[in-house]
């Protein structure tokens, strides 16, 4: 047995069948399913229980599978520390991303990155929070990008900045011919919010410790530029991150007064991660976009 052969377990048990996991490992699917079954010939026990298009661990099969991730982290651990004693090797940063950030501050810190870390190669997973969370836990990702709270075990949080909500309402709308709202002002309108699984959906409900009655609707949004677009068809008022704000003849942004709402976003990894020091030193440099918002 070999650590290709070790990867290709972890893959399959990640992926749940056999097709993604050969994509993901650029092997054939035959190629791959032999592997499987030699490394499984070797153990003399079943890893996988194969039924129909789909796969899952047996239970002894979970147990190997968490080994192997062992092991393989192990193994990358190594090539890290024969990278940090040459800066002229190359590292790699795996980072998640909430949706919520991706399109807005990615853009802003890329040029960052290149200018202080010439010798990193970035590359980005965009998924939603407890997807994130996951991915890190498993080791798919070295650090993320996330709006708190962040809850779970083992985890490093270091803040880099926070940024204020603002109300996003229609021109028409009677709030939007205020200078400044509280939030006492959104009492018994009709919040729209992100569909569940975004980190800041939470945070909207928790805003001045109000309890939004979200209305049932054909669908959700997505992402922050479909939530304005459904303020934009005056199908409600809603809550956005002042980076999202773009001038339009058809909104009205109005920032609260007050207790102003507003997020923080911090580089979130894993206490185990053996990239610790990196991510540590990363977000650091990141703390220098404290005013991305201004």
């Amino acid at each position: 047995m070999n650590i290709r052969d070790i990867k290709y377990i972890v893959t399959v048990a990640d992926a749940g069948n056999f097709t993604r996991a050969a994509e993901l490992c650029s092997v054939s699917q035959p190629t791959l399913s032999t592997q499987v079954h030699k490394v499984e010939k070797l153990l003399n026990c079943r890893i996988f229980d194969r039924k129909g298009t789909g796969i899952t661990c047996t239970a002894l099969g979970r147990e190997l599978v968490n080994r192997a991730r062992l092991i393989l982290k192990e193994v990358e651990a190594m090539y890290d520390l024969a990278r940090a004693k040459d800066d002229s090797i190359e590292q790699e940063l795996r980072l998640g991303v909430c949706p919520t950030l991706a399109p807005y501050y990615m853009p802003r810190i890329i040029s960052l990155l290149h200018e202080h870390y010439p010798n990193l190669t970035l590359s980005f997973s965009e998924e939603k929070y407890q997807i994130l969370m996951s991915m890190l836990k498993q080791g798919q990702i070295d650090a993320s990008l996330l709006s708190l709270p962040v809850t779970g075990d083992s985890i490093n949080i270091h803040p880099l900045f926070t940024e204020p909500f603002m109300l996003c309402a229609h021109q028409e709308h009677p709030l939007s011919r205020k200078q400044a709202i509280s939030c006492s002002d959104l009492k018994n309108q009709d919040i729209l919010l992100l569909e569940k699984g975004h980190c800041i959906r939470e945070q909207f409900t928790s805003i001045c410790n109000m309890e939004f009655q979200e209305k049932p609707r054909d669908f959700a949004a997505t992402s922050l530029e479909t939530l304005q677009e459904m303020v934009a068809s005056k199908l409600g008022i809603a809550l956005v991150p002042a980076v999202t704000i773009r001038k339009r003849d058809d909104l009205a942004y109005i920032p609260f007064v007050g207790a102003i709402p507003a997020r923080t976003v911090a580089m979130v990894s894993n206490n185990s991660s053996t990239k610790l020091s990196l991510v540590k030193e990363l977000a650091h440099s990141l703390e220098s976009l404290a005013t991305i918002a201004a």
